[in-house]
C-alpha cells in the first residue's frame, strides 16, 4: 500500500467503523448466546467475515477505483446476467427466489453484489450526463438503466430489495445534479398512486402486483395488530420489538438481562432485529449512540 494513499484515508470514518464493529461483536454475543449449543457461534463467524472483510477492503484501498469508470457497460451486463440466472436456478427462501447455491458453500443473495455493480455502473452513467438532467426527458434514460434490473428484482420477488435500489436511484441522481424540482414530483405522484392503489384494493379488493406477504408486511408497518390474528401473526416481530425497546428505557437492562431477548421472546434477535436488543439492554442511550457512530 502506498503510504501516501493511507495519509489520505479517513480517520474518523475509520475510528467510527471499529467502534461500530467492536459494539455490534458484544451485542451479538448477548444476542445469540442461547441459540446455540455454542454461545460464541455466531460471534466468531461474525468474526470470520470481518476479517475476509478487511482482507478485501486492503486490497480495495491498493486499486485505483477510478479505473472501473472504463468497464461500467460490462459491470452492466454481468449484474443483469447475474439477476436472470437467480430467476432461473435460484432458490426460493422465505417466498424470495433470490438465493443460489454453488455446491457445499453457503447459499448468497446475487442482489447484494449486483447492487455494488451497477452502483459503479450508474455512477459512470451518470458521470456522461452530469449537469444535464434538468427535464424528465432527460432523466428518463437514467430511469429505464436502473428499471430494467428493479424489473428482475420485483420478478423474483425482493420488495426491500427493490425499494432500496429505488432510493439508491434517485440519490445518485440527486447528487449528479438533477433537477431536485422534478424528483420531488416524481415521488410525490408515485407516493400519490400507491396511496390510490392500496386504497382501492382495501375498499373495493383491487388487483395488486404484491403477494399476500408483501402486502401483510405494509399492513403491519402501518397497524402490527392488524394483521388478521390480533398481533399474532405477520405483526408479532414487530410488536415484540417495539415491546423490547420500550422496556429498555433510557440506560437499558443491562447486556444478559433483556427478557424479551434473552427468553427468546424477540424473534430473530441476532439478525434481522438486533437493534431491538440494543434497545432492551443498553436503552435509549445505547440506541441513540450506534445511531451517532453511523
Amino acid at each position: 500500500m502506498q503510504v501516501k494513499r493511507v495519509k489520505f484515508l479517513d480517520k474518523g470514518f475509520l475510528t467510527s467503523l471499529v467502534l461500530i464493529l467492536a459494539f455490534g461483536l458484544v451485542v451479538l454475543y448477548s444476542a445469540s448466546s442461547g441459540i446455540s449449543s455454542d454461545p460464541l457461534y455466531y460471534v466468531k463467524k461474525q468474526i470470520l467475515w470481518l476479517t475476509v472483510g478487511l482482507f478485501l477492503a486492503i486490497m480495495l484501498i491498493r486499486f485505483d477505483y477510478s479505473q472501473l469508470e472504463a468497464y461500467w457497460k460490462h459491470l452492466y451486463v454481468i449484474s443483469m446476467i447475474t439477476l436472470m440466472v437467480v430467476l432461473i436456478f435460484g432458490q426460493e427462501v422465505r417466498g424470495t427466489t433470490g438465493w443460489i447455491g454453488f455446491g457445499p458453500f453457503p447459499n448468497i443473495q446475487p442482489a447484494e453484489f449486483t447492487k455494488i455493480l451497477l452502483i459503479v455502473a450508474f455512477a459512470a452513467y451518470l458521470n456522461k450526463r452530469k449537469d444535464r438532467l434538468d427535464t424528465f426527458i432527460d432523466m428518463l434514460p437514467c430511469f429505464l438503466f436502473m428499471g430494467i434490473p428493479w424489473l428482475l428484482i420485483m420478478l423474483q420477488p425482493d420488495l426491500g430489495t427493490g425499494l432500496v435500489y429505488i432510493a439508491v436511484t434517485l440519490l445518485m441522481m440527486f447528487i449528479a445534479g438533477a433537477n431536485p424540482k422534478i424528483l420531488g414530483i416524481i415521488i410525490l405522484l408515485v407516493s400519490l398512486v400507491i396511496a390510490l392503489m392500496l386504497f382501492l384494493h382495501f375498499q373495493f379488493g383491487t388487483w395488486l402486483p404484491l403477494d399476500d406477504y408483501q402486502l401483510k408486511r405494509l399492513i403491519v408497518f402501518i397497524d402490527p395488530y392488524n394483521d388478521g390474528q390480533g398481533g399474532r401473526g405477520a405483526g408479532w416481530n414487530t410488536i415484540q420489538s417495539l415491546v423490547a425497546i420500550g422496556s429498555g428505557g433510557l440506560t437499558g437492562k443491562g447486556l444478559f438481562n433483556g427478557s424479551q431477548v434473552q427468553l427468546n421472546f424477540l424473534p430473530e434477535h441476532h439478525t434481522d432485529f438486533i437493534y431491538a436488543v440494543i434497545g432492551e439492554e443498553l436503552g435509549f442511550i445505547g440506541g441513540v449512540l450506534v445511531v451517532l457512530l453511523y
